[in-house]
């Protein structure tokens, strides 16, 4: 295949419709991963690390940038990641063969999900009535510990921190059927739907707020999936997958964002700096009706804090910075390893009211922060112990292109 057809590949995304021609739809060459989207994702990792530790640092870390958290960008890169390993797994090896490699991939999260769950689980039921801390964070599983026991392997009871991996699974599970309807109706019909699933979440959080609780909001106390609402998330899984798919097509070339969309810069520097204002409290009140803050709900993803994420992508993408190597790889590490590195930031976290609860207020705050900081520097280790491991076992080549976190 010539240097030419790749380049004529790359305009058109399998699925769209329009021409048959038989050159749209070879697979590009593949590219070597962006070490880039492996530091973004290791550094969102710390961040959300230190905000989960109860410290002087968790309110800097907790959306340094705007009203928007870590758990956003973290949940669109993998999804982004995926979008691009598994479309092109789709298109090379056919809708069974991907399926099977996804929800092996789903398989491999949820094992992970439970096994650091159950016996985090076990340690706070044990110690909930000598520890507040952990009596308030896992009170639902405390008051019906059977319940709770019963329904955590079916992911219908997820404590707080710990309905990421959850959603996680479920996300990859709806992968290859949401991956075959963009190559089968085309792109635009996914998002479409994608934008039906966030406005059905919306239309379930108006109900809430204005007191009227749809039938599956009146739910047991020990029936508790978790805070991430699976419809606003879903949506923004599906527009993740989609931008992986287009990124791997050359659609969405940071070139394209200074040529094409220029006219959104002003735009999207307007909102940057209105929710970077908003989120650290420079904003004056009076400017700001209270009311507005119900639109940047985390959990359903409210549509200001939606529009703040868009805006501090498109930032990224038409910046496209490119920092040298030896700044890059220390992060690129967490990233590369994130699952094992998410999962092992869950108990740490979870169970640190454990060391410090009992302490003073003035000895708290610092031994929690030292505590955070301790915590990142073993996943920071780990992650530099798994590189090592992967470097031995597949050589240079294994260690650029390792499996997906």
């Amino acid at each position: 295949m010539s240097g030419a057809t790749r380049r004529v590949s790359g305009l058109v995304l399998p699925g769209n419709s329009g021409s048959a021609a038989p050159v749209l739809m070879l697979v590009p060459a593949p590219r070597q991963r962006d070490a880039r989207l492996d530091a973004l994702r290791g550094l969102l990792l710390v961040l959300m690390t230190i905000t989960h530790v109860p410290s002087a640092l968790s309110h800097l870390c907790n959306g340094p940038f705007g009203v928007v958290s870590s758990a956003e960008g973290f949940v669109l890169l993998a999804a982004c990641l995926c979008g691009s390993v598994y479309g092109r797994s789709l298109e090379r090896d056919g809708h069974a063969r991907m399926r099977s490699k996804v929800w092996a991939r789903a398989g491999r999260v949820y094992a992970a999900h439970l096994l650091v769950l159950l016996p985090v689980a076990a340690l706070a039921l044990h110690y909930g009535p000598v520890s507040p801390g952990l009596a308030n964070h896992f009170g639902p599983l405390i008051a019906d510990p059977m319940a709770g026991f019963l329904l955590m392997p079916l992911l219908l009871h997820a404590p707080p921190l710990f309905d990421v991996l959850p959603l996680y699974v479920l996300s990859l599970l709806c992968t290859p059927w949401w991956l075959s309807v963009g190559q089968t109706h085309g792109w635009s019909r996914l998002l479409a739907l994608a934008a039906l699933l966030w406005g059905l979440a919306q239309c379930a959080q108006a109900l809430r707020v204005a007191g009227v609780l749809p039938w599956w909001y009146a739910q047991p106390t020990a029936l508790h999936p978790g805070h991430f609402d699976w419809l606003a998330w879903g949506g923004l899984w599906i527009v993740g997958l989609t931008l992986g798919v287009a990124a791997r097509y050359g659609r969405i070339q940071p070139g394209l964002a200074r040529k094409r969309w220029r006219p959104l810069l002003p735009l999207a520097l307007g909102v940057a700096v209105c929710g970077f204002l908003l989120r650290h409290g420079l904003w004056p009140p009076t400017w700001f009706h209270p009311d507005l803050y119900l639109t940047m709900d985390k959990w359903t993803l409210g549509p200001l804090r939606l529009l703040n994420l868009a805006a501090l992508v498109y930032l990224l993408w038409r910046w496209n910075p490119r920092p040298p190597a030896w700044l890059l790889a220390p992060w690129a590490r967490l990233g590369r390893h994130s699952l094992v590195v998410f999962s092992l930031h869950l108990p740490l976290v979870a169970l640190a009211p454990l060391w410090f609860e009992g302490m003073p207020a003035l000895e708290r705050d610092p031994a929690a922060s030292l505590y955070a900081l301790g915590c990142v520097l073993l996943l920071w280790l780990l992650a530099g112990r798994l590189d090592r491991e992967d470097r031995c076992k597949s050589g240079p080549v294994g260690a650029l292109m390792p499996a997906s976190g």
